[in-house]
């Protein structure tokens, strides 16, 4: 199978750009509603990710 020459970081690129998107972007605006700041998220996603 033939592929373009930086095929694979273009589709990983356009994964996280959507990954962004989908996931990040809400999860922020989610936030901002509970009147949490970057640090508090970041907190949350470790002690979530610490739980596993």
């Amino acid at each position: 199978m033939f592929v373009t020459a930086g095929a694979r970081d273009k589709l990983v690129q356009r994964r996280r750009d959507a990954f962004g998107e989908t996931y990040i972007a809400p999860l922020l605006a989610e936030a901002k509603r509970l009147e949490m700041d970057a640090d508090d998220v970041k907190k949350m996603i470790e002690n979530w990710r610490d739980e596993e």
